[in-house]
Formats: C-alpha cells, sequence, structure tokens
C-alpha cells in the first residue's frame, strides 16, 4: 500500500512538474498540512489547486464570476475584520509578513467554504514591505454574514485585514495607510455617516447574540469549521487610534 509521502510526490510529480523539486524541503509539518487536503473528498482538481496555491498564491479564482445578492440599501457600516474570521484557517495568514496572502484566502474561502466569491469587500495585506488594498468581493453585492445583527450587516461594506489580531500588534503605517487608503475615501464617496465612532465597528460588536449562540452549537459538533468570532478582530486592533487616524484623512 503507498504510504502518505509517495501519493503525495506522485500527484505532484505528475501533474505539477515545476513543484517536485521542492517537497523534500518542506518540514513535516508542513507536509502533513498537505497531507490533510488529500485525505479530504476533494476532487482531483481541487487536490492539486490547494497543492500549488503554496507555490503560486494568486491563483485564478473564481474561475467564473457570477452575480450574487445586491445591496439594495446605500451603506452606512465598514466592518471589520481579521482572520479569526475565516474557517479552515492557514497557519501562515495569523501573521503580519510580507508574502501576499491573497491566495490562501482566495482557497479558504472559494474551493473550501464553497463560496462563489471572497466573502469581503477589501482585503488588507502587507506586500513586501508597506501595507495594500485589495479590492475583493465588488461593492454592489452584500457579504453574507448570518451572525451579524442583520439591521447593519446588509448595510456595511466588509473588510478583512490579513493578520490575527489577536497575536500581531499593527503598527503606525497600518493605521495611516487603512485610513487614508480606504476608510476615509468610503465614507466621504459613499456619503457615510461622519463619525468614524459610528461608522466604523468590529465584527465581534455586532454578533447576533441567538444565531451566535446557535452557530457555537454547529462547531462544538464540526470542530473544522470553527471560526472565533468573539476576537475578530483581534483585541490589539486599537479602534481610538483608527477612529481618530480616520478623522484626520476625512
Amino acid at each position: 500500500m503507498m504510504d502518505k509521502i509517495e501519493k503525495f510526490k506522485l500527484i505532484i510529480t505528475k501533474n505539477i512538474k515545476p513543484l517536485h523539486s521542492v517537497i523534500d524541503s518542506l518540514t513535516n509539518e508542513q507536509k502533513e498540512y498537505y497531507y490533510s487536503f488529500i485525505s479530504r473528498n476533494y476532487n482531483q482538481e481541487e487536490e492539486l489547486t490547494l497543492l500549488e496555491s503554496k507555490f503560486h498564491p494568486n491563483l485564478q479564482l473564481p474561475k467564473q464570476f457570477r452575480r450574487l445578492k445586491k445591496m439594495n440599501r446605500k451603506p452606512k457600516y465598514i466592518i471589520l475584520h481579521d482572520t479569526n474570521c475565516l474557517s479552515h484557517r492557514d497557519e501562515s495568514l495569523s501573521v503580519i509578513n510580507s508574502r501576499n496572502t491573497l491566495g490562501p484566502i482566495k482557497i479558504n474561502q472559494i474551493l473550501i467554504e464553497k463560496r462563489k466569491e471572497i466573502n469581503y469587500h477589501f482585503i488588507v495585506d502587507k506586500i513586501g514591505k508597506d501595507f495594500e488594498i485589495i479590492s475583493a468581493r465588488p461593492l454592489q453585492y452584500i457579504c453574507e454574514f448570518p451572525e451579524i445583527r442583520s439591521d447593519i450587516g446588509k448595510q456595511a461594506l466588509h473588510v478583512l485585514i490579513a493578520s490575527d489580531l489577536s497575536i500581531n500588534v499593527p503598527d503606525k503605517r497600518f493605521y495611516d495607510v487603512l485610513a487614508y487608503k480606504l476608510l476615509a475615501p468610503m465614507i466621504n464617496v459613499l456619503q457615510m455617516p461622519k463619525n468614524p465612532k459610528s461608522t466604523i465597528i468590529g465584527h465581534k460588536d455586532v454578533l447576533n447574540k441567538t444565531i451566535w449562540d446557535r452557530i457555537k452549537e454547529i462547531f462544538i459538533k464540526r470542530p473544522e469549521q470553527f471560526r472565533n468570532l468573539e476576537q475578530c478582530p483581534g483585541s490589539f486592533l486599537f479602534f481610538p487610534l483608527l477612529h481618530s487616524t480616520v478623522q484626520k484623512y476625512m
């Protein structure tokens, strides 16, 4: 019977020729990460895409663009998320580093969670030495978070910060980029309420307690789907500093 390593090398060698030379350089932990995907019920194409994503970080996903549920009200809120919001978390998404994390986020959202599109309008990612704002879901479509209060979630833009902010402390540059390039312009152009304190809020602060309690029960039965929404975003995102920085650029 073929063991895990041989099966893994066979898949890579046969189907993704540029990758076979790097397999031996992976740590045991990284190999186990891949094996966990092989053992799941993904089809062959999805397995290969998942493996390939580790070495080609920005794949063409989704394969086809589809119409989603439209936002029928002008947005009044901007809701911030971090990687605690993602299930099946890639450990590489938990730290701020210079590697583009858009690829793993696409894999998480579209292949693993089976979404038609990334469930955030914008992603804040550190690429090289600076933070960048990446457009994800088109603004005309709502992002669907059933655990968020419906009076807020459907009138909101959703921003994913590609880091676990319960572990990582963002620097001043992060606040400046987020405020100057995204938050202040969105508030001004879309004529959202001018008070950043009421307009820019965290995911954990707008949970519908009844629905969230039900979701937590599901997580107990399906721990692989766990999302730590009560830490989304983590406490190292300092909202008073963010609000004052946005106010400066409005």
